[in-house]
């Protein structure tokens, strides 16, 4: 009996039954067409984040710990904030460590707040916002990719495991909570820069406030960077600068992901008009607007969404893309 639970248990599992895993959910992914169906479209984008988060994770178990490097770089880190004048963690630690409210507090939202919202939000996109959805994705597989290399060349200590510097780890002293919520084969200790924690809960957090309709929700967006940022501090998980990092690599894959997306219209469009067939400017404009409205209609309300465009406007007074360009 304990063999079959070690064998259904996650947290059990070795870094090669992950690989195995992600190998399956990704050529499953590959294999099931694109649907206007709400089920066959969360399971095709389940089949690729869940690999793609695999994938982050055993990227870093992978990496051999390397204590002295890891500290090394923190120590580093450290320095550069001293000399910006804004090492001020273990300051704001200290007021925080003796309320066991705040703590927990602390701990609840570093833990909670993360790969459990995000996965709430994730699926809130998908079924409520499906044509914004896949900047958001592409956002987060950019800075993933970003962040997993500066993982392998950079390793970094966080602030509790720097000793002589007054840090306490309040998440392993206080809660038990994030091992059930990151297998052992998956962790890797010296992945403090950047702080995807704050990186991703920023991103996930313009994209409630940009597509949300509610007012209170659009002021969850709003919270759910400054509470990570917060909690990452008060945990002793990141540095200042790690989260700097994290929300200048995220604004760089928002910016990229755009492009990716215009970029796909283009296709979109190009394939839609005849080549060769474009001779002057205003006929340029008046076949790309015959092929936008060649365009499946829930794709052109998302496009005139995204350009700021009324419902109401005619198509032909707003700016078409130069897709000779």
């Amino acid at each position: 009996m304990p063999d079959i639970l070690a064998t259904v248990d996650p947290l059990s599992w070795s870094s090669e039954t992950y690989g195995i895993l992600i190998v399956v959910t990704l050529f499953g992914h590959f294999l099931v067409s694109p649907s206007t169906r709400p089920a066959v479209r969360f399971g095709r984008e389940a089949l690729l984040i869940i690999p793609a988060i695999f994938v982050y994770f055993l990227v870093r178990g992978l990496v051999a710990p390397d204590t002295a490097t890891a500290l090394h770089h923190a120590r580093q880190l450290i320095s550069f904030e001293r000399a910006m004048g804004m090492f001020r963690e273990p300051a704001i630690q200290r007021h925080v460590v003796g309320q066991h409210r705040l703590v927990d507090l602390g701990n609840w939202v570093y833990i909670w707040a993360h790969w459990p919202l995000l996965t709430i939000i994730i699926i809130w996109l998908v079924a409520a916002h499906h044509d914004a959805y896949p900047r958001y994705r592409n956002a987060m597989l950019i800075s993933g990719l970003i962040g997993m290399s500066i993982f392998l060349l950079y390793p970094v200590a966080p602030p509790r495991l720097v000793p002589h510097q007054g840090f306490t780890d309040t998440v392993s002293l206080y809660s038990q909570s994030y091992r059930v919520l990151q297998p052992p084969a998956l962790a890797d200790p010296y992945a403090s820069m950047p702080s995807l924690h704050f990186g991703w809960d920023l991103l996930m957090g313009v994209a409630v406030v940009r597509e949300a309709r509610f007012w209170f929700v659009k002021a969850l967006g709003l919270l759910m960077p400054v509470a990570m940022f917060a909690a990452i501090i008060v945990t002793a998980n990141h540095f200042i600068v790690d989260a700097l990092a994290g929300g200048t690599i995220v604004g760089f894959s928002i910016i990229a992901a755009k492009n990716l997306d215009q970029l796909d219209l283009r296709r979109e469009l190009s394939a839609l008009v005849p080549h060769g067939s474009l001779r002057s400017r205003g006929s340029e404009e008046s076949r790309t607007s015959s092929a936008v409205a060649e365009l499946p209609d829930i794709r052109i309300s998302d496009r005139r969404r995204r350009a700021g465009l009324s419902t109401d406007m005619n198509l032909d007074e707003a700016p078409h893309p130069d897709i000779n360009r």
